[in-house]
């Protein structure tokens, strides 16, 4: 038998309650009869308070549900679908931008000598080099690698 993960979840859930409620009756001392611990006098010995506690501490409880009318339900299913249309509009010039790229790229590979093609279709699989140098929006500052190279040492 194979289950979704909410399946397993939901039988985990109701085998706790089943384990949780089982033990609740273990707790309660039958009726008509005291509970005959060794506490102080005066005060209620009896667990079923603290463990009827327990039981609403861990008994899941689900969310909320959120009631929608017809109007709201409407303007969601508009909402919806203009968002999937949207997102099949970025999705389709994303995928136009890379076939344009794969165009000109095959153009180029085609405008280099006959010698050189077979290369320029290989993929070149050489990691970047690390200390290559990275773009910034800020000019580079006077002495800030012997500053974080200071920094290291110590």
């Amino acid at each position: 038998i194979m289950l979704s993960s909410s399946g397993l979840q939901s039988m985990r859930c109701s085998m706790m309650r089943l384990h949780i409620s089982q033990l609740g009756r273990m707790a309660v001392a039958p009726e008509g009869k005291k509970s005959t611990g060794g506490g102080k006098k005066g005060k209620d010995n009896n667990d079923d308070s603290r463990f009827k506690l327990l039981i609403k501490a861990l008994e899941q409880k689900g969310p909320k549900k959120y009631v929608r009318d017809a109007k709201q339900m409407e303007i969601d299913q508009q909402i919806a679908k203009e968002f999937t249309r949207q997102s099949f509009r970025r999705e389709n010039k994303f995928l136009a931008n890379m076939q344009q790229k794969i165009r000109l790229r095959d153009i180029a590979v085609a405008a280099l000598p006959a010698e050189l093609q077979a290369e320029g279709r290989t993929n070149d699989m050489e990691p970047y080099p690390m200390d290559r140098h990275m773009a910034t929006h800020t000019p580079p500052i006077p002495g800030f690698r012997e500053q974080q190279s200071k920094k290291n040492s110590d």
